[in-house]
C-alpha cells in the first residue's frame, strides 16, 4: 500500500503540482482512505519530500569527494551532480519540485532549511567552516543548481547537447575556484 500511495501521489504531483494535488485525491486513486495515507506518510510535504527524495545525501557526497582531496574537486563534484541527475532524475520529477519550491511557501521554506541546516551545517561541521565560510559552497550549488535547470529543463542550447566530460571540464574550475575560496578563508582564520 505503501509504494501504491508513493506512485499515485508522484503522479499527481508531477501532472498538477504541489498546490492542486490532496491528500484525500491521492488516497482515492491509491485505494486506500485519507488516515492510511497520513499513517504512512503524516503529511502532505512530507509525501512530497519523500516522492521527490535525492537518491543520495548531497552532505554526503560533497564530503566524499573533497575526501578525495581539494586538487580536482571542482570536476568530481560537477560530474557527480551531473551523473545524479542523468541516472536518477526526469524531467517531471524536477519540474514538479522546482513548481512546489517556486509556489509553496512552506515547502520553499523546508527546502531552505533542509540545506542551509541538513547539508551545508553539516558540510560546514565536518570542514571546520562556519555558515559564512559555507557560502562558498552555496555559491557553487547554486550555480550548478543553474546550469541543471538550463541544461535538462529549459534545453539551452549548446548547454543541452554539450557532452558530459565538456560540461565538466567547463564548469569544473568554477566550482572548484569557490571551493578554494572556501578553504582559504577558513585557513586564514586559523581552521584545520
Amino acid at each position: 500500500m505503501r509504494q501504491r500511495i508513493l506512485k499515485e501521489a508522484r503522479a499527481q504531483f508531477t501532472s498538477k503540482g504541489y498546490d492542486d494535488v490532496t491528500m484525500s485525491q491521492i488516497a482515492k486513486n491509491a485505494g486506500c482512505t485519507p488516515a492510511m495515507v497520513t499513517y504512512y506518510f503524516e503529511s502532505k510535504s512530507r509525501l512530497f519530500r519523500e516522492c521527490m527524495d535525492l537518491p543520495v545525501d548531497p552532505a554526503s557526497m560533497i564530503l566524499e569527494v573533497l575526501a578525495e582531496g581539494r586538487e580536482g574537486a571542482g570536476e568530481r563534484v560537477v560530474s557527480s551532480s551531473l551523473q545524479l541527475y542523468e541516472e536518477q532524475f526526469t524531467k517531471d520529477t524536477m519540474l514538479a519540485l522546482m513548481n512546489a519550491l517556486m509556489t509553496d511557501a512552506a515547502t520553499s521554506q523546508r527546502f531552505r532549511e533542509y540545506v542551509s541546516n541538513d547539508v551545508m551545517g553539516e558540510v560546514s561541521g565536518e570542514l571546520g567552516m562556519n555558515k559564512e565560510l559555507a557560502e562558498e559552497i552555496e555559491f557553487a550549488i547554486a550555480t550548478l543548481f543553474g546550469v541543471v535547470t538550463m541544461r535538462y529543463l529549459v534545453r539551452l542550447e549548446p548547454l543541452a547537447s554539450m557532452t558530459h566530460e565538456r560540461l565538466v571540464r567547463e564548469l569544473g574550475p568554477i566550482v572548484q575556484h569557490r571551493i578554494d575560496r572556501a578553504f582559504a578563508r577558513r585557513d586564514l582564520r586559523g581552521g584545520h
